[in-house]
């Protein structure tokens, strides 16, 4: 599944971002390869040819697309059909995600421990207004890499809050010595 649009979509949202029309556009090369268009909802696209459906829809709660493909009443996802035509491509594929993932949980590492080091500042004697500065630049630069490396909505969602709460934390910063 990819993520087209953010976190979660009401259907007048889907409606306003014209999901059929949008998925059609992009899915134009399916026609070229003799596949028809059978139905087109705000939510759902279908196309046929020999037996074999496509179908792609978009997630109820979230901006997710959905793929499958249908035959003899068998319904494939993207990852199915790429572990049965390309094996090598699907463990390529699986060892980028765990790649991935090891990478997220290095950069929450990083977040824990800059969060650890900045109670420990707040708590010091003296001078701590740039050390404290200092942390927050570090949390954001993680927070940032988070974004960027991550493909999974809620903890891009995650990301920002704690931009965000960062923010606010710098501006109140600026007022220690």
């Amino acid at each position: 599944m990819s993520y087209l649009w953010g976190s979660s979509m009401s259907a007048s949202d889907r409606m306003r971002f014209n999901f059929a029309e949008t998925v059609t556009e992009k899915f134009m090369f399916l026609n070229d390869l003799g596949f028809s268009l059978v139905e087109a909802l705000p939510t759902f696209v279908q196309y046929r040819k020999d037996g074999i459906k496509i179908n792609i829809y978009h997630g109820r709660q979230s901006y997710e697309l959905g793929f499958e493909i249908v035959r003899l009443g068998k319904r494939y996802s993207m990852s199915e059909l790429i572990r049965i035509i390309d094996p090598e491509a699907a463990a390529r594929y699986r060892n980028a995600t765990a790649t991935t993932q090891k990478s997220l949980t290095e950069e929450l590492a990083r977040l824990r421990s800059h969060l650890d080091q900045f109670r420990s500042a707040i708590d010091a004697e003296g001078e701590v207004g740039k050390r404290l500065d200092f942390l927050l630049q570090e949390l954001n630069r993680e927070a940032n890499t988070v974004l960027a490396k991550s493909t999974e909505v809620s903890i891009k969602d995650a990301a920002l809050a704690i931009k965000a709460e960062v923010e606010k934390l710098r501006e109140q910063v600026q007022n220690v010595e």
